[in-house]
C-alpha cells in the first residue's frame, strides 16, 4: 500500500509544482489566478503534510503542512466561485466562511498535535456538514449556471469541474468507507489525483486569458448578411415584442422565437454583443427601457419596485444590483437626477 499511496501522492506533487510554474509564466495576475495558486500552496502543503509513516518528516514541518492545509477546501470553494458565479469579488462573507471552515479544522488538528486537551463530540460532524456545504454550493454554482453561460469553453469546463468532482467524492467514499478504510491519508491523496490531472491537462493548454475563459471577439465593422439578419430579429424581439418583459425568459426559448439554434444565438450575443451571460444581456435590455420609463414625468409617482417588476425584474435587489453595475449609480440616485 504504501508503494501505492507513493505514486500517487508524488505523481500529484509534481503536477501541482507544474501547474504552478505554468501559472506564474503565462497567466494574468487576476483574482483568479492568485485563488488558483493558493489552491494549489493548500493541495501541496496536504500532500506533503500527510506522508505516511514509512516517508518521516521532521516534526516541525509536518506540523507547519497541517495547520496550512485546513485552508485547502474554503480556498478551492472560493476559486470555483471565481471561475463560474458571476460577478466574483471576494467578500467579507467569504473570508468569514474560509476562517470559519479552516478554524474547525485547525481546532482538530490542534487536538491531534496535543496543543488542545479536547473537542466537543460532535465537532467531527459540524465539520463534515460545513464541508458538505461547501462542496455543495460550488458544484451548484459551477452546474446552475450553465445555461446562462454565453462562452463555450468555460460552458463545457463546467460539465468537466462536476464530472471531476463526483469521481473524486465517488472515490473517496467507496476506498474510505469500504476498501481501505483504516487508510485515510492514502484514500485522499488517490481522490484528490483526477482533479489534479484534469487540471494539469487544461493548464498545458494555457493561455493568458484561460482563467478568465474570454475569447477573441469576432465583431467586425461591417456583419455578414446572416448576421445582419439576426441582428434584425434580435432588435425586434427586444425593441417590439419585449420579450426581455418575460421574467422566466431563456436562451432555448428566445432562440424557439428567433428560429434559430441556441448555440447560434449565444455565439452571436457573446462574439458580437460582447456579452458573456445571457443574464447581463437581457438585464441591459431592460434596464434601458427602465432608464426611459424613470425619465417620463408621468412616471414620478410610481415606485421604482413596480417599474422594475414590470420590465421583467422578479425582485429589488437583483434589480438594483444589475442596474448599478451598468449604470455605476443606483435606480433612486437615477431618478433624483432626472428631476434636477
Amino acid at each position: 500500500m504504501l508503494f501505492v499511496d507513493l505514486l500517487f501522492r508524488f505523481t500529484a506533487v509534481g503536477m501541482i509544482v507544474l501547474i504552478m510554474l505554468l501559472a506564474f509564466r503565462d497567466l494574468r495576475r487576476t483574482t483568479s489566478f492568485w485563488l488558483l495558486i493558493f489552491t494549489n500552496l493548500s493541495l501541496l502543503c496536504h500532500y506533503l503534510g500527510a506522508t505516511p509513516s514509512g516517508v518521516p518528516l521532521p516534526d516541525e514541518l509536518r506540523i507547519g503542512l497541517r495547520l496550512v492545509d485546513t485552508t485547502l477546501l474554503p480556498i478551492t470553494w472560493l476559486f470555483t466561485l471565481s471561475l463560474y458565479a458571476q460577478d466574483f469579488r471576494v467578500r467579507g462573507s467569504h473570508m468569514l466562511i474560509l476562517l470559519l471552515v479552516s478554524g474547525l479544522m485547525l481546532a482538530e488538528r490542534m487536538v491531534y498535535f496535543g496543543w488542545l486537551p479536547g473537542l466537543p463530540r460532535w465537532w467531527p460532524l459540524l465539520i463534515t456538514i460545513t464541508a458538505f456545504g461547501l462542496v455543495s454550493h460550488m458544484l451548484w454554482e459551477t452546474w446552475h449556471g450553465r445555461h446562462d453561460d454565453l462562452i463555450d469553453k468555460r460552458r463545457l469546463s463546467r460539465t468537466y469541474v462536476v464530472v471531476t468532482l463526483a469521481v473524486c467524492i465517488v472515490i473517496a467514499i467507496v476506498l474510505g468507507s469500504f476498501i481501505m478504510p483504516e487508510q485515510q491519508h492514502s484514500v485522499v491523496a488517490i481522490s484528490l489525483w483526477p482533479t489534479l490531472l484534469l487540471m494539469a491537462y487544461w493548464l498545458f493548454n494555457i493561455s493568458p486569458t484561460a482563467l478568465t475563459f474570454q475569447q477573441q471577439s469576432q465583431n467586425t465593422a461591417v456583419l455578414s448578411h446572416r448576421d445582419q439578419q439576426l441582428q434584425s430579429q434580435l432588435d425586434d424581439a427586444m425593441t417590439q415584442d419585449k420579450a426581455y418583459l418575460d421574467g422566466q425568459l431563456t436562451i432555448s426559448t428566445l432562440s424557439k422565437r428567433l428560429g434559430v439554434s441556441p448555440t447560434r444565438l449565444r455565439a452571436f450575443i457573446n462574439q458580437q454583443l460582447g456579452f458573456t451571460h445571457f443574464s447581463h444581456y437581457i438585464n441591459a435590455q431592460r434596464i434601458d427601457a427602465i432608464k426611459h420609463a424613470l425619465r417620463r414625468s408621468d412616471n414620478a409617482h410610481i415606485p421604482i419596485l413596480t417599474i422594475a417588476l414590470n420590465h421583467g425584474f422578479n425582485s429589488l435587489p437583483p434589480f438594483n444590483r444589475a442596474f448599478k453595475q451598468q449604470e455605476g449609480i443606483t435606480p433612486t440616485e437615477y431618478r433624483a437626477k432626472q428631476r434636477e
